[in-house]
């Protein structure tokens, strides 16, 4: 399976429907996640 790394804007869309949120929610059904350590103290 293939990863795709996120960035903090990105995450916020899963968790809080905006604009993209959908290409966000089919990112995490197609793929493996990657976040920066960072993104969870953001």
């Amino acid at each position: 399976m293939e990863i795709a790394y996120l960035d903090t804007s990105a995450l916020v869309k899963r968790y809080h429907k905006e604009e993209f949120s959908d290409v966000v929610d089919e990112i995490f059904e197609r793929y493996s996640i990657a976040i920066s350590e960072l993104s969870i103290v953001d």
